[in-house]
């Protein structure tokens, strides 16, 4: 097979190399339209389901929602592998793993049936949301909002129905989260002395609120079923009625009238004015209030691609948001991403420049140097484009496996093009009248069976990475795919391009040329030891024997695998207070902090979050936050670094973290377990727990 597919590539030569040239083309043209990530997608098909239910405990949320919801309502879900649960103060998240392979979409669909059944729990929280499925990376862009002439009701009120809509509209944008948002309310404060002197009760308070309005959550109230306003029947026309009641702000609910009095009004027993729902979280922005909006994206999505749309919807809206601050510089993964592209291509320009130096210096045969140059890069852009086809993303796993192939790869080209050179010239110095083509197809022949085993080699050792299962395989699956597909492709290109170039190069005789001295030289030296190992195989197979001994004997003091690391210079810094920190609290502390953070030379911007948004990653009560520090391009990285870990270190009483997003999120991939043994306790009393 691999005869016939050398002997067609020399023969539709005129085919081959046009298809090539245009393959190589698309390929560079459609690098930039590749999708582009940080980090692989990890771990299996996994379903959220989270329940809102603000002012309940923890206890109260595991009692009431989430062991209902695990017992009665997900259990018996087909195809759950692992059911995961937190219960933290006003919210519930349960995970629901499906194993790989699983269609996320009729993952989605199971759950979804089975929360059709939500009325057999107890009515005391807010309906399960199913979260719409994120990508590993999770945040693409962190935007915040701040006005010094909008309260902060209005601007919720402008970033709920008016921003986020457009965003969720965004191809790639898999949800919305707001730190800081506040829900415009009419509150109804009620005086227990002016009530009690006008022989009052609560409930005629609640019932005279609620009735006021013309729908009420309240399901024991009158307004929670409004009937409709009907319709009134002219000699020629049909009237709609629609009711509209004027009671849009505090002094007109005021005005009401209380159930089963005479003319006093709820004004004259409680304080009718305008707030907001008891906040879960906050945000800081540019060192004062405002809304932070975190925006995840979709699985497989590209970092890029998602945040120029995004900036794009936000350009747009921006007549509409006057008065309103927009800085989408807060966290933005992209310009780390272009940062990085960036420093690779340059790289990879000043390797491949290197490469072709070394070669020229090692062969001095224009003819191979030239053939070589266009396949190696065909193999890379060959093998890019199978990942791409095949809906990964090239990240920093891919590029590490493509570039853990270079050598082969360049290995093969020079070998492939080196034999084809030897062979030629030597059948042109003996007389032979042979034509290039035969002269190539023999020269490929001889190299096409190692090169065959070598490939098939190279591709069996990464065959136990590619089917193995879990977090940490999940992880390195596109590195070991990335570099099987281009030794793959390289062998490919190897056996039907470069014969083709061959061809037409060798057309003229090549002629007598000066050998290159620094390549005779080393074949001589490689050839003498090749001879001496000959000669002496039993001292050759005990160097090898001892070198494996010596590998098993240090296989127990391995240590574990070091994940890579990542120069963002978005820093993320996490704090965690002691537990029931309230909100205004860790808000003063987070503010502080933040502006010690802010004069630090070489910082940019300095925001921050604390607690949690609805529908957020962050499951968190009030005693924890996340600063977010941008540090300048122009400045040093790890002095700035090491000035913001002196300034968080020197906060007392608080567990600090100083890390990036990418770090963060990929966090725990290649640990083992932390122990043998795990030994789990279960009890009512949390207290009595601890102690045992």
């Amino acid at each position: 097979m691999l005869r016939w597919l050398v002997a067609g590539s020399v023969r539709f030569r005129l085919l081959v190399i046009p298809v090539a040239a245009l393959l190589t083309v698309l390929g560079a043209v459609n690098l930039d339209k590749t999708r582009v990530d940080v980090l692989p997608e990890l771990g299996p098909p996994t379903v959220e389901v989270q329940t809102e239910s603000l002012g309940l405990s923890a206890a109260e949320v595991e009692s009431l929602i989430t062991v209902p919801m695990e017992n009665f309502l997900l259990s018996g879900i087909k195809g759950v592998r692992t059911l995961h649960s937190d219960s933290i103060p006003g919210v519930s998240r349960i995970d629901l793993i499906f194993p790989h392979g699983t269609s996320i979409l009729d993952a989605r669909a199971l759950v979804q049936e089975q929360l059709t059944r939500i009325a057999a729990l107890p009515n005391v929280a807010a309906p399960p949301q199913m979260l719409q499925p994120v990508s590993t990376t999770g945040r693409v862009m962190m935007v915040g909002l701040s006005s010094s002439s909008i309260s902060p009701v209005d601007l919720s009120i402008l970033a709920r129905w008016t921003i986020v809509p457009r965003l969720l509209g965004v191809s790639g944008v898999a949800n919305v989260a707001i730190w800081g948002q506040r829900d415009r309310q009419i509150q109804v404060l009620v005086d227990p002395r002016r009530l009690s002197a006008r022989n009052l009760t609560l409930d005629t308070i609640i019932s005279t609120a609620g009735n006021a309005q013309l729908v009420s959550p309240l399901t024991f109230l009158h307004a929670s079923t409004p009937g409709t306003g009907g319709f009134l029947d002219g000699p020629n026309q049909r009237l709609q009625v629609r009711h509209q009641l004027p009671l849009s702000k505090p002094v007109d609910l005021a005005q009401v009238p209380v159930e089963g009095t005479k003319g006093t009004r709820l004004g004259s027993v409680a304080n009718v004015v305008a707030g907001h729902q008891p906040l879960i979280g906050d945000a800081v922005v540019n060192g004062g209030p405002g809304l932070l909006l975190a925006i995840y994206k979709r699985p497989g999505t590209s970092t890029i691609e998602v945040t120029n749309r995004v900036k794009n919807v936000l350009d747009e809206l921006a007549p509409a948001l006057g008065g309103v601050r927009v800085d989408t510089s807060v966290f933005e993964p992209a310009s780390y991403v272009h940062s990085a592209i960036h420093d690779l291509t340059l790289l990879a320009v000043i390797g491949f420049a290197l490469a072709l130096l070394a070669l020229i210096a090692f062969v001095l045969e224009w003819r191979t140097v030239l053939i070589s140059a266009l396949t190696i890069p065909l193999a890379l852009l060959a093998a890019v484009w199978a990942l791409d086809a095949l809906g990964y993303t090239v990240n920093a796993l891919v590029v590490a496996g493509l570039l853990m192939s270079v050598a082969i790869v360049v290995d093969q080209a020079v070998a492939t093009s080196e034999e084809i050179a030897r062979t030629v010239r030597a059948r042109r110095a003996e007389g032979s009248e042979e034509s290039s083509a035969v002269l190539v197809l023999a020269a490929s022949a001889a190299v096409r069976t190692p090169i065959a085993y070598a490939t098939l080699i190279v591709m069996v050792t990464a065959v136990p990475i590619v089917v193995a299962q879990g977090l940490a395989a999940t992880f390195v699956h596109p590195l070991a795919l990335a570099y099987g597909l281009a030794v793959l492709a390289a062998m490919v290109i190897t056996l039907t391009v470069a014969p083709a170039l061959a061809v037409l190069l060798y057309e003229r005789s090549p002629g007598r040329r000066p050998g290159a001295v620094l390549g005779a030289r080393i074949r001589q030296a490689y050839a003498a030891t090749v001879r001496r190992t000959v000669h002496t195989p039993a001292r050759a197979l005990l160097a090898l024997g001892a070198l494996g001994l010596a590998g098993l004997v240090m296989v127990p003091f391995l240590e574990e695998p070091d994940r890579p690391s990542f120069r963002d210079r978005d820093i993320l810094v996490r704090w965690e207070g002691t537990p029931s920190t309230s909100l205004p609290e860790m808000d003063r502390i987070t503010r502080r902090a933040a502006a010690e953070l802010r004069v630090i030379p070489g910082i940019r911007s300095v925001d921050a979050d604390v607690g949690r948004a609805v529908s957020s990653d962050r499951l968190v009560a009030t005693n924890s936050s996340e600063i977010w520090v941008r540090i300048a391009p122009s400045a040093d990285y790890d002095r700035a670094l090491r000035r913001v870990r002196q300034v968080v270190d020197g906060t007392p009483g608080l567990h600090s973290d100083v890390t990036t997003y990418e770090d963060d999120r990929s966090a725990g991939v290649l640990e083992g377990p932390s122990s043998t043994v795990d030994v789990r306790v279960y009890g009512h009393d949390y207290g009595i727990l601890r102690r045992k």
